[in-house]
């Protein structure tokens, strides 16, 4: 963008929940559309997608973590677009979990598994409501 300020746009609000939010229900076994695909779970997976770089890891959090607070802020001033942060459910206070009660919640180092998506949507419509 070159250092200019973006200009607010009402013809797209929404649009960042119209892309996020049918990822986490492609994934997710309580979705109108449940799709099971890589049924090795996050060990398979690894192996062929989204494989961890170590050396790219920090710096690939901090990107991802430093947008949550602008959309808060978003949210706050915008009646009728809501925030949520799947960390409320995927992570405790030292670190994020890849395991709950034993069980795997991706299918590999981003992308969740229809355990872990459920998990997310059910927290997030008690938070939300209903989409």
């Amino acid at each position: 963008m070159g250092g200019q300020a973006l200009q607010y746009r009402r013809e797209i609000e929404g649009l960042r929940a119209l892309a996020v939010i049918p990822v986490v229900l492609f994934h997710g076994t309580t979705s109108p559309a449940p799709v099971v695909c890589c049924a090795g779970g996050y060990l398979r997976c690894l192996a062929f997608v989204n494989a961890l770089c170590p050396q790219h890891l920090a710096r690939d959090k901090a990107e991802g973590f430093a947008i949550n607070p602008l959309l808060a802020r978003y949210a706050a001033t915008h009646p009728g677009v809501r925030f949520f942060d799947p960390r409320e459910v995927l992570c405790g206070p030292q670190a994020c979990d890849i395991v709950q009660d034993g069980k795997a919640l991706y299918f590999d180092n981003t992308h969740l598994n229809p355990l872990g998506a459920d998990r997310v949507i059910v927290r997030m419509l008690e938070r939300i409501g209903p989409i």
